[in-house]
C-alpha cells in the first residue's frame, strides 16, 4: 500500500461504549424440596450499543445458572449466609468470552416469604432431632451388643454384673439362668453369619424364577463339593416356597 493511499484513508471510527445493567428477578430452589428463594440480581458491564442485547442475554444466563447451582446448598432459614456465599462465588465466575462486555460485575439479594422461612427453620429442627434420635439408637444398639457379647455371653461375668446392679439379689445368681442365657446366645447366628444370609437373600430377591432355580442348583453343588451334601439336601428347590 502506497504512503499516498494511507494518507487519504480515513481513520477508523471509534466504537461507542456505554455502561449497562440488568436486574432480573428469579426464584431459586433451596436445599428443601418445594421451598424457593427469591433472588433480585444486579449485573453491570461496559460494552458497545450494537451488542448490548446479546451481551445482556449471555451474562444473565451465566448469573442465573450459577445462582441456581449455589442456592441448592442453602435453605430459607439462612438467607444472609446464602447471600454472602453466592455473591462471593459470583465474584470469581468466568464470564463468557464470546461477548463484547467488559468490567462485568454481578450480585444478588435473597429473600423469602415469612412462612417459607418459618417452615425452613422448623424443618431444620426436625432434621436435627432426627439425627439425635438416630445417634441415640446407634448408642443403644452398641450398649445392647456389649451386654450380649461381653456380659451375658459369659455366665460368670453376667452374675457379677447382675450383683453389681442388684446387691440384694444374691439368690438370683445361684441358679443356672445365666448359663442358659449364654447357651442361647451362643446357639444363635453371629453378626457375620447374618450378614452373609442377608446378602444372599437380597440377591435372590432380585432374580427371576429361572435365575433363582439356577442359583439354588449352584448352591447345592457348592455345598456338595465341600462335603456338605446334608446341607445341600436341606436347600428348598424354590427359595420363595415354604
Amino acid at each position: 500500500m502506497s504512503p499516498l493511499r494511507d494518507w487519504f484513508t480515513p481513520p477508523p471510527v471509534p466504537v461507542a461504549l456505554a455502561q449497562f445493567e440488568d436486574r432480573p428477578v428469579i426464584d431459586l430452589a433451596s436445599s428443601i424440596e418445594g421451598s424457593y428463594l427469591r433472588a433480585a440480581c444486579l449485573i453491570r458491564w461496559v460494552g458497545p450499543y450494537e451488542t448490548e442485547a446479546a451481551d445482556r442475554l449471555k451474562l444473565r444466563d451465566v448469573v442465573i445458572s450459577h445462582a441456581r447451582q449455589e442456592a441448592g446448598r442453602y435453605s430459607a432459614a439462612h438467607l444472609e449466609t446464602a447471600t454472602t456465599a453466592i455473591n462471593a462465588s459470583l465474584s470469581r465466575v468466568a464470564w463468557p468470552r464470546d461477548t463484547n462486555a467488559r468490567d462485568v460485575t454481578a450480585g444478588l439479594r435473597l429473600s423469602a416469604d415469612p412462612a417459607v422461612r418459618d417452615a425452613a427453620a422448623e424443618w431444620e429442627k426436625l432434621q436435627t432431632r432426627l439425627r439425635v434420635e438416630r445417634l441415640q439408637a446407634r448408642l443403644e444398639i452398641e450398649r445392647l451388643r456389649h451386654l450380649r457379647d461381653d456380659i451375658f455371653a459369659k455366665p460368670e461375668v453376667a452374675r457379677t454384673y447382675w450383683l453389681d446392679k442388684h446387691p440384694t439379689g444374691l439368690e438370683e445368681v445361684l441358679d443356672d439362668r445365666f448359663d442358659r442365657i449364654a447357651e442361647k446366645l451362643a446357639s444363635g447366628p453371629g453378626p457375620s453369619t447374618l450378614a452373609v444370609a442377608n446378602v444372599i437373600r437380597e440377591f435372590l430377591a432380585g432374580l427371576g424364577p429361572e435365575h433363582k432355580a439356577v442359583m439354588m442348583e449352584l448352591l447345592q453343588k457348592a455345598l456338595a463339593d465341600f462335603g456338605r451334601a446334608d446341607l445341600a439336601h436341606r436347600l428348598p428347590p424354590d427359595p420363595d416356597g415354604p
